[in-house]
């Protein structure tokens, strides 16, 4: 089990995960900048035509590129109220939100992960409204909830305040520079 999409997708086939990250993900990013949605959609569209020319191949890995997306965005807006700074936490708020985290992800990549063993479209078809399309309707909120109307953190890395002692640290090391 793995707490976000990240983490699924590093460790499930980890020597592919190396040479997709490696030769696609990094490469397509230009040289000076973070990686992009679409250092991501390159990834992910590679990894299917890797697999093959079946839809379900490509339902599940756009699907993976909407929960990627969903998890960066609840990372950055919803987890610095769960860890602080520093790295410490409340046990109960970070158990709360390991828990909804895994159990989201688990459901959302079974879900989807049908399409990839089904490897049709039409097959796909008959399956989704039988769960009055959920999943889908799910991960497309979350991902406009999250994106548009969560604001981010008054601080990127936490809504906590700085301690004194690193932001004496950091007026120290901006001095140096």
């Amino acid at each position: 089990t793995a707490l976000n999409t990240r983490d699924v997708a590093v460790n499930w086939n980890i020597k592919t995960s190396d040479w997709l990250r490696n030769y696609v993900y990094i490469r397509v990013t230009p040289p000076g900048s973070k990686p992009s949605a679409m250092s991501s959609v390159a990834t992910y569209a590679t990894s299917a035509f890797w697999h093959g020319f079946y839809p379900g191949y490509y339902i599940f890995f756009i699907a993976s590129f909407f929960l990627t997306e969903v998890g960066k965005e609840g990372r950055r807006k919803i987890r610095p109220y769960f860890i602080r700074p520093d790295g410490s936490y409340k046990q109960p708020a970070k158990l709360l939100y390991d828990a909804v985290g895994c159990f989201g992800i688990l459901w959302h990549l079974s879900f989807f992960g049908l399409s990839f063993l089904y490897l049709g479209f039409e097959q796909s078809l008959i399956l989704w409204p039988q769960f009055y399309y959920i999943p889908h309707l799910n991960l497309v909120a979350a991902w406009l909830v999250l994106k548009f109307l969560v604001p981010t953190p008054r601080n990127p890395t936490s809504p906590y305040p700085v301690p004194r002692s690193a932001s004496a640290t950091a007026t120290r090391t901006r001095k140096e520079l």
